[in-house]
């Protein structure tokens, strides 16, 4: 029996993005040598989510590195070559990101395939995904190809691969198609055209939704006996959307409309202008005269007679209309049949205005149910991008939404539907951006016992939560497991400016004048620390930071960072930590951070991220509405992952990695004043304290 002659139909999709955010791009590789190309063709669906142009480059280097390791051995098994294939790329991403371009990192959502015959094999990484379609039955094949955590030498780990059957259709595509169709909905699509038809008819759906962002590949597997009996169709195998377009035949009727309308109108305006003229000058000579005298007559009657009218607008102008109407009786010959005239005009103006008023009325009705129809169909997609674990994606789906329906809020057509929408998309946010609700917090307990004193400062250490007075110098402590807050100690020294907490003892730093003061948790004494800040007088410090056997003040004056050592006397002499405080400007610090990295945040709510001595770039990046951050206390240190920033301005906590990564957020009206705070690594709790009052908040 003779070999079967398989060969395939194949329909594209590439986007054509005005202002493009993301590199992508879908290729099919077909060789000319018919060897090679009965050896396997190679099909390709790639973006990176950054729209640097060098992107485009990384692409290229996917597909022309496959392609020429692919071909290159035609003796071997084609599923050996691919993998060989799909290594040399790996090697070749790892060698880009070890040159320093890493902007593609973790950003990047493929499908390779190969078709030998009807073998399919194929990987994947990133969100991409390949559907296979038998008898309108849809399968997932690029399920779990992808590796849980990607780096640059294994973005292609996984390969499945399976034989096709005749009349097989295969999808490879970029996750954004599947928030617009269910694979069952392109099943049925796919049952009913061939690839290009379907491809076409997928793009003019998409650009209803003026969606520009999908790359796909449509590929049916078929024979030449099947194919040569059919009749083939002229039709093109890629198109390129979304774009907006008017129809020739429409542009045709509007300038062959345009072009009558101006001859008709040419031809009868002298006759318009003529009589227009003279109706003008008979109004103003002998008309308006008459019908002002009589309508101020027709006020004074109603005026004296006291008529009651109908408070329905319409009812009153039936009534006046007919008062003006009587008088108009009292005009003779032509001056009555132009009063008349000018009355009729008024009324069909009137009658229009009102159908106009009610048209007006249900084209708004209209136009709000569309934005209304609008928003749901975005929270469908925004759904769908939440099960691709696309959560970008659907963040800025349901903002959309949510900016869409903010337009509409207050119209009482659907009022109901809109405010369930609302609420319902705003549930949705809060779990793809991680955002926590809290209801008003309780206080756990606090320093109120003391009503008159004002605490600043919080230190936790156990069951035991430390606070001081800045006015009295006083040290507090409040026990958790008691339920009691109580004065430790008044210190006869400088103002308190700032404290911290280390294994057995509480170190104070004081201002006017500048000194360090250790308080020891075992026996409650008070020690006046020998430190030695320099030469000059030492400029007051906003914060305090430890780290091991060190201490760092801030010196505003000299925008440096001065570190101390701890000695069996006390403190060493200060030695400058920043290597150019030329390039920074610390006069407006506000707080600081330690962990082995120093981190300073400033009044604007930037942060500068120091690490020996040398500035590091640190930009808090992916918040979520409200995007913009005022941060006035931040806190991390050595045991804990992230980093934790307190945004009274928007009633919340929020949490990012150490590169500045949004993680997750806390939000409660409570929280529109927080003095400070302080997480505990042991219990994985956050305490905040707000006007001598502690909240906790469990991480």
């Amino acid at each position: 029996m003779d070999e079967q002659r398989y060969i395939t139909r194949v329909g594209k999709i590439i986007s054509r993005q005005k202002f493009p955010d993301r590199a992508s791009n879908a290729f099919v590789f077909r060789p000319e040598d018919p060897l090679k190309r009965k050896y396997g063709i190679l099909y390709f669906v790639c973006e990176i989510l950054n729209p640097d142009p060098e992107m485009n480059d990384i692409i290229k280097a996917i597909v022309d590195t496959t392609c020429e390791t692919y071909y290159k051995d035609l003796e071997k098994e084609p599923l050996t070559s691919f993998e060989e294939a799909l290594k040399k790329v790996n090697n070749v991403l790892f060698e880009i990101a070890e040159s320093g371009e890493i902007s593609w990192v973790s950003k990047i959502n493929a499908i390779i395939a190969c078709l030998s015959s009807n073998h399919l094999f194929l990987t994947q990484t990133g969100n991409a995904q390949a559907y296979l379609i038998r008898n309108e039955k849809v399968t997932n094949i690029s399920k779990d190809l992808a590796p849980p955590t990607i780096t640059p030498k294994k973005t292609f780990a996984n390969i499945a691969s399976g034989t096709l059957e005749v009349g097989d259709k295969v999808i490879f595509s970029t996750a954004e198609l599947f928030y617009h169709f269910a694979p069952q909905d392109l099943a049925r699509i796919l049952s009913r055209f061939s690839p290009a038809t379907a491809a076409s008819y997928i793009v003019k759906m998409l650009r209803k939704e003026e969606v520009e962002s999908i790359s796909t590949l449509i590929l049916e597997l078929t024979t030449e006996e099947i194919v040569s009996e059919k009749v083939l169709e002229s039709e093109p195998k890629e198109f390129f959307g979304p774009e907006k377009r008017i129809s020739v035949k429409l542009n045709e009727f509007l300038l062959k409309f345009s072009k009558q309308a101006k001859i008709g109108i040419e031809k009868a305006l002298p006759k318009i202008k003529e009589l227009s003229k003279q109706i003008k000058i008979s109004y103003k000579e002998k008309v308006e005269p008459k019908l002002k005298e009589g309508l101020l007559k027709t006020k004074k009657e109603l005026e004296k007679k006291k008529i009651e009218i109908s408070p329905d607008r319409f009812e009153r102008i039936k009534n006046y209309l007919y008062k003006i109407g009587k008088k108009i009786k009292e005009f003779k010959g032509k001056e009555s049949a132009i009063a008349i005239g000018l009355l009729l005009i008024f009324i069909v103006a009137l009658s229009s205005a009102c159908q106009y008023q009610k048209k007006k009325i249900a084209l708004k009705r209209e136009e709000i149910k569309e934005i209304y129809m609008s928003c749901k169909e975005l929270e469908n997609a925004a759904n769908a991008a939440m099960t691709y674990k696309d959560n970008k994606k659907a963040r800025e789906l349901i903002q959309e939404a949510l900016d869409k329906l903010k337009k509409i809020e207050k119209s009482t057509y659907l009022h109901d539907e809109i405010a369930e929408l609302t609420s319902e998309l705003k549930k949705e946010l809060d779990k793809v951006t991680n955002t926590i609700r809290l209801n008003k917090l309780n206080p756990i307990g606090g320093f109120t016992s003391e009503p008159k004193l004002k605490t600043d400062g919080l230190l936790v250490k156990e069951h035991n939560i430390y606070s001081f007075s800045k006015e009295k110098s006083n040290l507090l402590r409040y026990d958790m497991i008691n339920k009691k807050a109580e004065i430790l100690k008044e210190v006869e020294a400088g103002e308190f400016a700032d404290a911290i907490i280390k294994e057995n003892e509480i170190i104070f730093l004081t201002k006017n004048p500048v000194q360090i003061i250790s308080y020891n948790l075992e026996n409650n004494l008070v020690k006046i620390e020998e430190i030695i800040f320099g030469e000059e007088e030492f400029v007051e410090s906003p914060v305090l930071g430890s780290y091991y056997n060190k201490i760092y003040l801030i010196d505003k004056k000299e925008n440096q960072i001065k570190k101390y050592s701890k000695t069996p006397e006390g403190y060493s002499r200060a030695i400058d930590y920043i290597i150019n405080p030329d390039l920074y400007d610390l006069s407006d610090a506000i707080d600081m951070a330690i962990d082995g990295f120093i981190y300073v945040l400033k009044e604007d709510g930037t942060i500068l991220k120091f690490l020996a001595g040398v500035g590091e770039r640190f930009k808090i990046e992916g918040i979520p509405q409200p995007e913009e951050l005022s941060p006035v206390k931040i806190f991390t240190n050595e045991n804990l992952t992230y980093i934790y920033l307190a945004d009274p301005a928007h009633n919340r906590i929020v949490e990012v990695d150490k590169n500045g990564n949004y993680v997750r957020q806390f939000i409660s009206p409570t929280l529109d004043q927080i003095d400070d705070l302080f997480v505990d690594p042991k219990t994985k709790e956050l305490f905040i304290l707000k006007n001598s009052e502690i909240y906790e908040i469990p991480l």
